[in-house]
């Protein structure tokens, strides 16, 4: 791909310079920016503390990037995007892109594997959060102070609740929500044992399943965890529907 911009250093930045930086970069096109920046936009678009003059323009880079990813051709196209990411760590790959990248593993079987690769490699690292005003000029006490409360509150990930879920979760303990609503659970299970279904004889990554769930039944629970869901496939191993191996799940019979 072309690109028009070279990479710039946004992180970090405080937000009187990243609305200068960002003007222009918001309204490029995704093939005219490289990856590790598009990265950090969609990271800084989910940023508690980011600028307000920037916040339309940044949500509507994400829904751009999602729409401009969907409408890649299939083929080479498509592998070439793919391959671009391949050179990005786990750590600066936003969970909401990782969500983007998901919804294009059922486009063919060639780049679903590979997507599938990918997102398998950037499970073990949680995203970076976007941490603004870390290269500010040098500042009184009392201002430094308040900004690392601001930075606090900024650069907190999306998903920290989520992940201090799952190591609750580990001990026994975790959310009881799927135990507790019979519906809720039903509806998990159905989508855990529909996307084995369609998965290859290796099943899915624990990762790349658990986002699939969470992304499908979005719309009718919003607030579902990554507990929740690796609770009912818990319960789905523990009656013998799915089995689990190696970080991945699959079904214990393929026909």
């Amino acid at each position: 791909m072309n690109r028009r911009v070279p990479v710039q250093q946004i992180r970090g930045s405080d937000p009187t310079l990243l609305e200068v930086q960002l003007s222009e970069m918001l309204r490029k096109p995704l093939g005219q920016l490289a990856p590790i920046n598009v990265m950090d936009l969609i990271e800084l678009a989910h940023t508690e503390g980011r600028p307000r003059s920037l916040a339309r323009g940044l949500d509507a880079f994400v829904e751009g990037v999602a729409r401009q990813i969907a409408d890649i051709p299939s083929g080479r196209p498509i592998e070439e995007f793919v391959e671009e990411l391949e050179d990005l760590e786990g750590a600066r790959v936003p969970n909401r892109f990782r969500e983007i990248l998901l919804e294009q593993i059922e486009r063919d079987e060639r780049i679903g594997d590979r997507i599938t690769t990918l997102l398998e490699r950037w499970s073990g690292q949680e995203p970076t959060p976007f941490e603004l005003n870390a290269r500010q000029a040098r500042v009184t006490r009392a201002e430094v102070k308040r900004r690392g409360v601001a930075r606090e509150a900024s650069s907190a990930p999306r998903e920290r609740r989520g992940r201090g879920t799952r190591r609750s979760s580990g001990g026994g303990g975790g959310s009881s929500r799927p135990v507790g609503d019979t519906e809720r659970s039903a509806f998990i299970q159905d989508l855990c044992l529909e996307k084995l279904a369609r998965a290859s004889e290796n099943g899915l990554g624990e990762h790349v399943l658990v986002a699939g769930v969470r992304h499908q039944a979005k719309s009718r629970y919003p607030d579902l965890l990554p507990a929740e869901v690796t609770a009912v496939l818990r319960a789905l191993k523990d009656t013998h529907r799915v089995r689990y191996s190696a970080g991945r799940w699959s079904l214990p019979t393929r026909f």
